[in-house]
């Protein structure tokens, strides 16, 4: 369990970012419904995808560096 509590806090911000993309999600729909004037899915229903897809991304730039920087201090 401690391994989970300190993974939680490491990661607090990605999880409320994803909880606030969650939470927005419905809010987004119903403007952009009342802004087109009819009901359609737009890309408003992709937004709770986008915060993981970021937090994806980051994680695996810092893992490219973090492998470059490691053959760097190997070659020297």
């Amino acid at each position: 369990m401690n391994r989970l509590v300190k993974w939680c806090w490491k990661n607090i911000f990605w999880l409320m970012a994803c909880a606030g993309g969650v939470g927005a999600t419905p809010a987004l729909v119903q403007y952009a419904y009342s802004a087109r004037g009819y009901k359609a899915i737009g890309g408003e229903i992709f937004v709770p995808f986008l915060v993981p897809l970021i937090w994806y991304l980051v994680e695996l730039v810092k893992g490219a560096f973090k492998e470059f920087s490691k053959e760097l201090e190997e070659e020297t």
